[in-house]
């Protein structure tokens, strides 16, 4: 029942140890569609299992058993959130209010004044969904005395974590590692060999002014390294503009690129709104996940990098634009070109000139100490905060399939749940990573099981099509390569 996740019945002598007059009816328990175990009744041979008595009751059981295990979820995490508010109370000085879905569960005495000053904005900060990034860090104007809030944003599951400081207008805003204004390159925590050759290039890349192409999963820290190109370019001094190409819908995205005049469109601004390439004009305009732009969109964009001009979407006046591209991607441009037709190759060309592939943290786990220290340093700079041995060990050993992104949100989650004057140990991780072999044998049992369907369903293609390779590519949504790739890997035969 455990493999099949549905009810099942046994009366097998050998299920039964003697018990020959029964059966044994279980049925599963879930949580979030994930099953926790199962229920199991003996019922008498001579009665039916399949009755209505002994369904509904047995069906009521598991439905109480279902709510137990809700209610006890549900007050661990709410002792854990407490237990959270009272480890950070004792390290944040400032503001602090969590909220919970859209419900605020918690606030302190600046939160409280933020609150009634703000409470438009905190609408906003309660009902924006986090979950698509790590932080956010925003600003609001006090407009009596001039005192702007520092707001950073960590989720974390179903709770967000809004986190305020007063500063006058004077001041520097706070920066993360994605909002610094001034990054260079030689200050990029690293070391890994792989990971320096990507920086050296970006060195050079930063001295010439052709566009550049940065390779990388997501959370390798594709942004900051296009940051640290731009303000160690000779373009320093004018903006650094992103756009990703993914968040953006096909309708909406040409008017961010190019902008648009007034009345261009149904709620289009008094006296329209400039596009990105010309708020980054003289500077940098950093394109991220370019190979989600649409086909129709880069044939736009390939013609406005040859003619060196925008056109606003609705006008008819042609604007000189000065830009340098960087442009990023998870995906494998050469096969979106040759194979799917997704990405035209003279755009790629035109991008591709400095080419950046950022390693994985798995591939350069060596250097997971230092930025467990640089990222400990940013929380705290006047205090010293330390890992322990076995918890490094755990950190080192995990798989951080979210790459640098992922470690930072975990490190600032065990920095909050530990003591002031204790170690980060492996009690403060998350539960991902409490039990390294268990969550890696999931890991692998998840990724053994994928790859076993993925040769099943390859092979039947194969079949299918009579091992006509361009026809099974077809039916498999894939490139020749990659199936010839994947039939390598598999060891599969494709010769009949």
């Amino acid at each position: 029942m455990l493999k099949t996740e549905k009810p099942h019945t046994s009366t097998s002598a050998e299920h039964l140890h003697g018990l020959g007059d029964w059966h044994i009816v279980s049925m599963p328990v879930f949580k979030d569609a994930e099953l926790l175990g199962a229920l199991a009744a003996f019922i008498p041979s001579g009665e039916s299992v399949d009755g209505p008595v002994h369904t509904g009751q047995f069906q009521a059981l598991t439905s109480v058993v279902h709510i137990v295990v809700e209610n006890e979820t549900q007050r661990n995490e709410t002792q854990f959130m407490y237990t959270l508010l009272k480890n950070i109370s004792s390290h944040y000085e400032d503001g602090l209010i969590v909220k919970k879905e859209e419900e605020i569960v918690f606030m302190n005495d600046l939160g409280r004044e933020y609150v009634k000053e703000f409470s438009s904005d905190l609408r906003m900060l309660v009902q924006y969904n986090f979950d698509s990034i790590t932080q956010t860090t925003l600003e609001t104007l006090q407009r009596s005395d001039h005192v702007l809030f520092h707001i950073r944003v960590i989720p974390s599951g179903s709770y967000r974590y809004i986190y305020l400081s007063k500063k006058t207008r004077g001041e520097r805003p706070y920066a993360g590692d994605s909002q610094l204004k001034t990054p260079r390159i030689d200050t990029i925590t690293g070391k890994n060999p792989l990971f320096q050759k990507a920086l050296s290039l970006a060195q050079t890349a930063a001295a010439n002014m052709a566009n550049v192409m940065l390779l990388g999963q997501s959370g390798t820290g594709k942004e900051v390294v296009a940051k640290a190109i731009h303000y160690e370019s000779d373009r320093r001094d004018k903006p650094f503009v992103a756009l990703n190409c993914a968040a953006i819908s096909e309708n909406l995205i040409n008017s961010e690129l190019f902008g648009y005049v007034e009345g261009a469109f149904t709620g289009a601004k008094k006296g329209g709104s400039k596009g990105k390439f010309e708020q980054a004009h003289g500077g940098t305009l950093f394109l991220d996940e370019i190979g989600d732009m649409p086909i129709r969109l880069q044939a736009v964009l390939l013609r406005v990098l040859q003619e060196k001009e925008i056109t606003r979407v609705g006008g008819h006046q042609t604007i000189p634009v000065d830009v340098r591209i960087i442009a990023a991607t998870n995906k494998d441009l050469h096969e979106e070109i040759a194979y799917s037709g997704t990405f035209r190759g003279d755009l790629f060309y035109r991008l591709n000139v400095f080419t950046i592939e950022l390693p994985t943290l798995a591939e350069r786990r060596d250097d997971t100490p230092l930025l467990v220290e640089d990222f400990l340093k940013k929380l705290a700079p006047d205090r010293k905060k330390t890992v322990s041995h076995a918890a490094m060990h755990r950190l080192q050993s995990y798989h951080w399939p979210g790459n640098v992104r992922e470690l930072q949100n975990v490190i600032e989650q065990a920095y909050y749940l530990s003591e002031p004057g204790d170690q980060i140990g492996i009690e403060h991780l998350p539960d991902l990573l409490s039990d390294q072999s268990s969550s890696q044998r999931v890991y692998e049992q998840m990724t053994h099981r994928r790859e076993h369907i993925e040769k099943e369903t390859i092979l039947h293609a194969l079949i299918r099509t009579n091992r006509n390779i361009s026809q099974a590519a077809r039916e498999l949504n894939m490139s020749r390569t990659t199936l010839y790739k994947k039939i390598r890997e598999y060891r599969l035969e494709v010769h009949s």
